[in-house]
């Protein structure tokens, strides 16, 4: 049996429309990036196997741009960034459909997705 592992779909193609004329993902909450808070507790997961985060199609490099050395380094070969859609459902089902792709021949059924909006 192929051992379990845990994926994650983090959502961050929104326009942060209700936040204000910034993107909420980018500002510095001190210890980094809202983007990499929101990412920093999942990398303590020691199942996690790959992460996919969702991205305006104009921004993928600013959102990893806001992603600490650290975090990065974490995920050395296990990170995608890829371009979100319209809607919010449309950038999970692409994150999905990245996931998909990484998990390939090495998924398992046992396996955990979570969905990080």
């Amino acid at each position: 049996m192929k051992a379990r592992g845990i994926y994650l779909v983090l959502t961050a193609a929104g326009r942060s429309s209700r936040f204000g004329p910034a993107k909420k993902e980018l500002l510095s909450l001190g210890t980094g990036s809202v983007l990499d808070s929101a990412l920093r507790p999942f990398l303590k997961l020691p199942d996690l196997f790959f992460v996919v985060i969702t991205a305006p199609p104009s921004g993928l490099a600013e959102l990893e741009a806001a992603l600490s050395p650290a975090s990065l380094g974490a995920l050395e070969g296990r990170l995608a960034i890829v371009a979100g859609g319209e809607s919010r459902q449309d950038s999970v089902r692409l994150g999905l459909e990245r996931l998909a792709l990484e998990r390939g021949e090495k998924g398992s059924d046992a396996d955990i997705v979570l969905v990080h909006d």
